[in-house]
């Protein structure tokens, strides 16, 4: 292990001049990864006189010694401005608090913080892929907030061809726009990891006739067949087009496995493991049919392409550790361990901790900046995905003793299956993204990685951090004010979220109202009297409602292709426009009514 020192002076800045005074020095103590060096702090690539392996990530961890003595920060400045020109904010805020003497405030951000080797973005374009123009934009800035890998889930958004042309979408990108990608990535040190379901997951191929008949369970498309000959033949296929773009600039291939919800049902599968019976009492399970499936495949992988296959967690968890040993799974993957929610150790403890350090050498682990709260959810609740982030950060400090943690991915769901609703979109995700990375990139405290945040995203203010009283809605509307790649639809997307809150508040109190329950709504039985204000208040949101929609298309319309926008806005906006345009139409039936009869009952 490589050490450096670094080190910071108190200093005064004054026209014209630059007078340093002395400090007793203080010495803190920082885990970074080897690749960010003084002059890339935070994450960004800048040279450090080193070569980079490909992606520009380095496998070896360094630590930083903070103390009072040699840096100043025009030094600092200077610094920060080598290597292509890219300032790191890591480093401008510990400029920032150099340039006011605030040493203490550097010891209270820093104190032993462990930055994950790899920061990876999960980029997931099932029915939403964004444009190249808008990749180009977000890209850099991705790069600039902390990350260094890219984890690209295409599902039907990849140019397939020959036998699987028919499953790829009219919206996929084509074979050009990929290199592309390709090539931004690499221009932004960015390391590209494909990622592509072969097991569970795979709707977006099971739901053709074509390929049906793969199916574990005839009447479902989730999860194929893992005794079929020809379901490893189209695995194959799959993976060998993928890799025609990605050979030879990644070292790692995720191969999904995750969420295998069918298994071990189908008459051949069963047979498979009657036959396994034969040979070993017991042997015939499941979990074991699991496990040779994921061999085959990584096996075909590490054969062909000499790249390790990563595999989500979640189906390993509970399969005991001496069978995993024994199967030799720790050879043949690494296992990128996923929670999303706010208390990590609540669903990973230490057991489980202690079994994947018996069986595989690197572990990799998974939180969230977006599409883990909620199917249909507009914005990403920002406090939960930090505190998630959080919690991993803590479980890797204190794990790091045992595990050899890869490195962090944040996952961006766009779906949470194929035929699912779209959950919150990358653009309106943007801020939750950049403070994610800082957060996992910076030694730093609450308060400085959001001053580094909204530095990023281009904010004209500086906002107060308090964990215990994080306001997320003014937060949000202040995030309106900002300039980031995005924003034109971030901010109406935020006034969609509070209208729609409101329209749920305003319908629950309308139906606590003694005068419009379904009841009256049978009978035409009510004060019409009462109505009218109820009807003004729905008269306001639909006009609210239309006006926004003309807008949301708009903007839109700039990042993603026709059929998203159409669906996007069909089930956010119409729907909402439908539904107050039938509440509407009971109030007008309802205000009708002038004489009345006896009581209906």
């Amino acid at each position: 292990m490589r050490s450096a020192c670094l080190v910071i002076l108190g200093s005064l800045v004054c026209t014209g001049c630059f007078v340093l005074f002395p400090i007793m020095p203080r010495v803190l103590k920082v885990t970074v990864p080897r690749e960010t060096s003084l002059k890339s702090f935070n994450g960004n690539d800048l040279n450090d006189g080193e070569e980079d392996e490909p992606g520009g990530v380095r496998d070896e961890t360094r630590y930083f010694y903070y103390t009072t003595k040699q840096i100043s920060s025009r030094e600092a400045g200077q610094q920060s401005e080598e290597g292509h020109g890219r300032a790191t904010p890591g480093l401008n805020a510990l400029k920032h608090l150099t340039q006011q003497g605030n040493l203490l405030g550097i010891e209270k951000a820093v104190k032993k913080y462990t930055i994950p080797q790899r920061r990876v973005v999960h980029l997931d374009l099932k029915g939403a892929a964004p444009n190249l123009k808008y990749l180009r934009e977000v890209l850099p800035l991705m790069r600039k907030a902390g990350a260094n890998t890219l984890l690209i889930e295409y599902e039907d958004m990849f140019p397939y061809w020959g036998p699987l042309a028919s499953t790829t979408s009219s919206s996929a990108y084509s074979s050009d726009q990929i290199r592309t990608i390709m090539g931004m990535a690499k221009n932004n040190s960015l390391q590209v990891i494909p990622l592509l379901q072969t097991f569970g997951h795979m709707e977006h191929i099971l739901k053709f006739q074509t390929f049906s008949h793969l199916r574990e369970h005839q009447k479902y498309p989730q999860s194929i067949c893992p005794s079929k000959n020809d379901s490893l033949s189209l695995i194959k296929t799959m993976i060998d087009q993928v890799m025609v773009f990605h050979q030879g600039s990644t070292d790692y291939i995720h191969i999904g496995c995750d969420e295998v919800v069918h298994l071990g049902i189908c008459p051949h599968c069963k047979s498979v493991m009657r036959k396994m019976n034969h040979v070993q009492k017991g042997l015939g399970t499941p979990r074991r049919l699991y496990l040779e499936h994921v061999k085959e495949i990584a096996t075909y992988v590490q054969a062909k392409y000499q790249i390790k296959p990563l595999i989500w967690d979640d189906m390993i968890r509970s399969i005991p550790m001496a069978e995993l040993k024994a199967f030799g799974l720790g050879e043949m993957v690494e296992p990128m361990v996923w929670v999303y929610a706010e208390e990590v150790p609540k669903f990973i403890d230490v057991y489980t901790w202690r079994k994947y350090v018996r069986v595989f050498k690197n572990i990799w682990v998974a939180g969230s900046f977006k599409g883990a709260f909620g199917e249909r959810l507009l914005v990403p609740p920002l406090r939960r995905h930090s505190q998630n982030l959080q919690s991993w950060l803590d479980v890797i400090g204190k794990e790091r003793s045992f595990l050899n943690f890869r490195g962090i991915v944040l996952t961006g769901w766009s779906r949470y299956d194929h035929f699912a609703s779209l959950c919150e979109l990358l653009p309106t995700a943007i801020p939750s993204l950049v403070l994610g990375l800082v957060k996992i990139s910076t030694p730093a405290n609450g308060q400085i990685q959001l001053n580094i945040a909204t530095r990023l995203l281009g904010c004209p203010f500086t906002y107060k951090y308090s964990d215990s009283q994080f306001d997320e809605t003014k937060l949000n509307h202040d995030l309106k004010s900002c300039q980031f790649p995005g924003r034109q639809v971030f901010e109406p997307v935020v006034n969609l979220n509070s209208l729609h809150q409101e329209l749920d508040n305003y319908l629950r109190q309308v139906s606590a109202k003694g005068w419009i329950t379904p009841y009256h709504k049978t009978h035409n039985y009510t004060s019409t009297w009462r109505l009218a204000e109820i009807r003004r208040k729905y008269q306001s949101l639909d006009r609210a409602l239309e006006s926004l929609h003309e807008t949301l298309t708009s903007a839109l319309s700039e990042i993603f292709d026709e059929s998203m926008v159409s669906e996007w806005m069909e089930q956010n906006v119409e729907w909402e426009r439908n539904q107050t345009m039938e509440n509407l139409s009971v109030l007008d039936s309802l205000k009708a009514r002038t004489i009345w009869g006896d009581r209906p009952h």
